[in-house]
C-alpha cells in the first residue's frame, strides 16, 4: 500500500531528527500551561509536512504543532501527524517517545505508522493488514483494524492477550 509505505518512510526520517536532538539542547517552550514543544517537534513536523506537500500537494494535513492545512471535504485525503509523541519525556531525556503518522481518506483511517527512534522499532497498520517490524510483539493478535488506533487515529494500541 502506497500510503502505508510513505507513512513508514516519513516516520523514519522524522525519527532521525529526534535522534539528532536527543542529547542536544532542545530549546523547550511552553504552548499552554503544561504543554511543551521543542525545536525537535518543530523540525520533525516541518520535514514531514514538506515531504507530504512534495508528493501529495492536494492532501490536507492535521499536525500537532501547526494545526490544519489544505483542502477539507468529505472525500478528501488527510495526513494526521504528531511528530514527537511524548515531548515531556523527550525534553527530560527519557527515551520513551515516538513519531506518529496516520492517513485518512473520506473520514476513515486507512493506515498509520508509529516509530520509536530510540529503539528503532516501527509499528504500522493498514486496513486488512497489520505489520509489526519487531518480533518482540509477534505474539499479539488484533481482532480488527479499528482496535489498532485510538480516537485521534494515530497511536497504536495492542489488545490484551485473552
Amino acid at each position: 500500500m502506497e500510503y502505508l509505505e510513505f507513512s513508514i518512510e516519513l516516520a523514519r526520517v522524522a525519527g532521525d531528527v529526534l535522534k539528532h536532538y536527543m542529547s542536544r539542547e532542545k530549546q523547550v517552550e511552553l504552548k499552554g500551561r503544561a504543554n511543551l514543544v521543542t525545536v525537535a517537534d518543530k523540525e520533525a513536523e516541518a520535514l514531514i509536512i514538506s515531504r507530504i506537500r512534495d508528493r501529495y500537494p492536494k492532501h490536507a494535513i492535521l499536525a500537532e504543532e501547526s494545526g490544519a492545512s489544505g483542502p477539507s471535504g468529505p472525500g478528501d485525503c488527510r495526513w494526521i501527524i504528531d511528530p514527537l509523541d511524548g515531548t515531556t519525556n523527550f525534553a527530560h531525556q527519557y527515551p520513551f517517545f515516538c513519531v506518529s503518522i496516520g492517513f485518512e481518506q473520506a473520514g476513515q483511517i486507512q493506515c498509520g505508522a508509529v516509530y520509536d527512534p530510540w529503539r528503532d522499532e516501527m509499528f504500522s497498520a493498514a486496513r486488512a493488514r497489520i505489520v509489526f517490524e519487531r518480533s518482540a510483539v509477534a505474539g499479539f493478535r488484533h481482532r480488527d483494524f479499528a482496535q489498532c488506533f485510538n480516537n485521534d487515529g494515530i497511536s497504536l494500541r495492542v489488545p490484551r492477550k485473552d
